[in-house]
């Protein structure tokens, strides 16, 4: 079943050389650059809500894509709201 998840995953993302940006970053970067766990960017790639790219086992996001990402917006409007809390 494993081996099952990993295809799905897979075939969700697209290849980096399958675009031609400048702004590409490390999905560790991303998570910090959001503000969520590894987990939540996963899943949210998975789910269709941002974009992953893959090179190689590396996964790389979009900055331009993850600030025009709705869920990115709300994710983060949701951590100002609680810090005011």
């Amino acid at each position: 079943m494993q081996d099952y998840r990993k295809k799905i995953s897979a075939t969700k993302r697209k290849r980096v050389e399958d675009i031609s940006t400048d702004d590409l970053i490390s999905q560790i970067d991303a998570c910090k650059y959001i503000g969520c766990s590894k987990t939540t960017i996963k899943r949210w790639a998975d789910n269709g809500f941002i974009t992953g790219y893959q090179k190689g086992l590396n996964v790389y996001y979009s900055k331009r894509e993850l600030n025009r990402s709705v869920v990115v917006k709300e994710h983060r409007l949701n951590r100002k709201e609680a810090e005011h809390e």
